[in-house]
């Protein structure tokens, strides 16, 4: 029956199996597995919850969305990425505490477009945020949240983020929609040292001026699957050292 209630790709079991998380009007719900009528709304009213994931039994790390309630900055949306305890005696309570979470990371934009897209590592411990301008990489943990990774955002659109199965790096491709307004591009981002690896120049030798899209790494982490989006051709890439495979 709660399946049926919640669409699957909404849900989350804590890593204990004893609790349920889910969104519903925009709002992070936890819940006992048993007992899902047990809930509790964990965010404020005027947020909208997109990405969340269990990073402990207790502990849930979320991006909220909002608008800023000030008139002369009602077209700044916000967007941050918490961390929060939980604790549903206390959240199901008569009168609840304020709710008590800490803020790891926050961006804003002066236009309709969310300030970054969260792409999550496997091991559910980082993720890559894709903003307007530049691309963060943001470890959960809370200490090292305070010095997160930035490098200069790539022109063109995202073309594909793609993590390593054991989440240690995780490989960025970019793209324009017109070739005339730039150059595609492609680079892997280690995750602990920061150190960065361009393969524009692979890239352009292979699509030249096509649209491609990189899709994921093989559950190996010995290649990453990309497409010709024109040619409709299957690539493997191997990037060190670089060999290609092409599949028609």
């Amino acid at each position: 029956d709660f399946i049926a209630r919640f669409a699957i790709e909404h849900v989350r079991i804590s890593p204990d199996s004893n609790r349920v998380a889910w969104v519903d009007e925009g709002r992070l719900v936890v819940a006992p597995s048993h007992n899902p009528d047990l809930s509790a709304v964990l965010t404020p009213e005027d947020e909208t919850i997109d990405t969340f994931c269990w990073v402990g039994r207790d502990e849930i790390v979320y991006s909220s969305l909002r608008v800023d309630e000030q008139p002369e900055l009602a077209d700044v949306n916000y967007k941050a990425i918490y961390r929060q305890t939980i604790d549903l005696g206390q959240a199901r309570s008569e009168n609840p505490p304020p709710i008590e979470r800490r803020e790891l990371y926050r961006a804003m934009t002066a236009d309709d477009t969310e300030p970054f897209e969260v792409h999550l590592a496997p091991d559910k411990r980082a993720a890559i945020l894709m903003g307007n301008l530049s691309v963060v990489l943001l470890e959960f943990d809370p200490a090292k949240a305070k010095t997160p990774i930035r490098i200069p955002r790539r022109s063109g659109k995202a073309r594909g983020v793609c993590w390593a199965p054991n989440s240690e790096q995780v490989f960025l491709a970019f793209g324009w929609e017109d070739v005339a307004e730039g150059p595609d591009g492609a680079i892997l981002l280690q995750r602990q040292s920061g150190k960065v690896t361009d393969f524009t120049d692979y890239f352009l030798e292979i699509f030249g001026t096509n649209p491609f899209r990189c899709n994921e790494w093989t559950v190996d982490g010995k290649f990453i699957i990309a497409m010709d989006l024109r040619m409709l051709r299957v690539y493997l890439l191997q990037l060190d050292p670089w060999v290609v495979y092409r599949f028609e």
